[in-house]
């Protein structure tokens, strides 16, 4: 075979990639047009300060970007400077921003919606192929159209945020834990630096990530495999892991180098306890007997809401928006010791209270943020007056009649609801049924048998949109951008196994699968 003949191969394995991509974004472009949020200009202005020190190295360490704004660096490290206007808090990885920025430069927002888009449709392909490698092209365009309209998956693509990379880690994450044998080197290559660049791009993402990692190796030996061979199959999604923390602590290291300070990061754990009432408790009663937290300064606030606590202006409510950059630095320091006091203080209402937020998280998966209009920030004088106008596609018509999505937010938000319940009835009742289970409950195992790790997959992607939930829930706060993110993994394992279970009965009945349309496994077993 020729070189010619092997790179006709490789780009015809990777057209239904493609046509996936134009079906996220034709549905995004009907619908409206990429957007952005507050935290945008966060990425967006982090990576305009690296990018602007490799331009002018000569200058490195004179200026400091805040939220696209470059500025001296005297001013930037004024002692009476509050801390968020010092830049010396770093409250996103940067990462994500060193992907937006240049695409944005190059294209508009649309590029880095055509880029997220892509990267969805690529790694979808990449587990449906290795999950179903007898199904026809038709069935995997079938399923992106399902996830285009039927979940948020195409407005997050077109989100100037990182959170689609959240449904790409997971996604990446159960290709290589259950599928890795059957990945091409170059889908290998592509999964883990999907699923790495997912881990680098947000905090919560490597919680998760660690999370799942225990939770695969779990499901690997209830399905059969050894515990020396689950944790073989781990090493991808570990090394991401160890790479993304690394790359982390490189970049935090060179800062300090560099500035001669280390970044601080907002207090989300302390002001998560706060909120909660364990740590409020505990921070009054211990300052009371002559503890000497830096937080103790703010015991006399309300310390009810996480936000405020984090991002409140009001002196009567914020805390580390207000505080200096010393008081920050001591509560900085002291952050882990006191959570783990008032945890330690309070534990069975912690851990009720995280149950109660890892719940309401689990239902709240409303679109609203990615389709929200520009018009009110555009209009809004602090938000005019950043970053963001640059970055929203037709800023200037979008401020004079806004830009609110053609179709109404409520009901992209009701077919949501409507797809997601009737994946997660389905995943109940097709994954508990008896020729399911594993051969270790005693039960007959004829599916796990055929193809075992197509219900591990199953399993790992329904449980991942429940650990979402308590890794955003119970660690920052109940928001509907945070679960909508994933949702569209249940409709995609429920596909998967319904696609299955239709190839199972074909084969059986001696019908050429290749060809036929697969059927859906409801209507299979409605018919058995």
């Amino acid at each position: 075979m020729t070189l010619i003949d092997s790179a006709k191969r490789v780009v015809t394995a990777y057209v239904p990639a493609l046509l996936g991509t134009m079906i996220l974004l034709a549905v995004l472009a009907a619908n409206g047009q990429p957007t952005v949020f507050p935290d945008t200009q966060e990425y967006y202005g982090a990576a305009n300060h690296i990018y602007h020190d490799l331009a002018h190295r000569d200058r490195v360490g004179e200026t400091i970007n805040i939220n696209g704004d470059v500025v001296t660096k005297a001013y930037a490290t004024n002692p009476r400077t509050i801390a968020y206007k010092s830049g010396r808090i770093m409250s996103r990885p940067i990462f994500y921003g060193l992907l937006m920025y240049p695409l944005h430069k190059l294209g508009t927002l649309w590029l880095l919606a055509a880029v997220q888009a892509g990267a969805a449709a690529y790694i979808v392909l990449v587990l449906w192929r290795a999950a179903l490698p007898k199904a026809p092209v038709s069935n995997y365009l079938a399923l992106m159209a399902i996830l285009a309209v039927g979940t948020p998956l195409t407005f997050f693509a077109g989100f100037a945020m990182p959170d689609v990379f959240a449904f790409l880690g997971l996604v990446a994450a159960a290709c290589s834990l259950f599928y890795w044998g059957r990945l091409t080197v170059l889908d290998r290559v592509g999964v883990w630096i999907v699923l790495t660049a997912s881990i680098m791009f947000h905090t919560s993402h490597l919680v998760s990530g660690l999370a799942m990692l225990i939770l695969g190796v779990v499901l690997l030996v209830v399905e059969g495999l050894p515990f020396v061979g689950a944790m073989k199959r781990t090493i991808p999604l570990a090394a991401a892991l160890v790479t993304a923390v690394s790359c982390n602590m490189i970049y935090n290291m060179s800062w300090q180098a560099e500035r001669g300070y280390r970044p601080l990061r907002p207090p989300f754990l302390a002001a998560r306890v706060l909120a909660d009432g364990t740590g409020r408790d505990y921070l009054r009663k211990s300052c009371g007997e002559g503890a000497s937290w830096a937080l103790c300064a703010y015991k006399n606030q309300p310390l009810l809401d996480n936000h405020h606590i984090l991002f409140s202006k009001d002196p009567g409510f914020g805390v580390a928006y207000l505080a200096d950059v010393e008081t920050l630095e001591k509560i900085d320091r002291e952050e882990l010791k006191f959570v783990v006091a008032a945890v330690a203080n309070q534990p069975f209402r912690q851990v009720l209270v995280s149950l109660k937020n890892t719940a309401l998280q689990l239902i709240r998966f409303g679109p609203g943020e990615p389709l929200s209009s520009p018009f009110n920030m555009l209009n809004n004088p602090r938000a005019s007056r950043s970053i963001l106008p640059r970055l929203v596609p037709n800023a200037e018509h979008c401020r004079k009649f806004d830009c609110r999505p053609r179709v109404a937010v409520e009901i992209w938000w009701a077919i949501d609801i409507m797809v997601m319940g009737l994946a997660a009835g389905f995943l109940a009742w097709r994954l508990s049924a008896a020729d399911v289970l594993p051969r270790r409950f005693g039960l007959p195992c004829e599916l796990a048998k055929a193809d075992r790790n197509l219900v591990g997959a199953a399993l790992f992607l329904a449980l991942a949109v429940v650990v979402n939930a308590g890794v955003c829930g119970a660690l920052s706060a109940p928001a509907h951008r945070y679960q909508a993110r994933v949702v569209a993994l249940a409709p995609m394992a429920a596909w998967l196994v319904a696609s299955s279970l239709g190839l199972r009965r074909r084969r059986r009945a001696g019908e050429n699968v290749g060809d036929a349309a697969l059927a859906p496994g409801l209507a299979v077993e409605a018919r058995a």
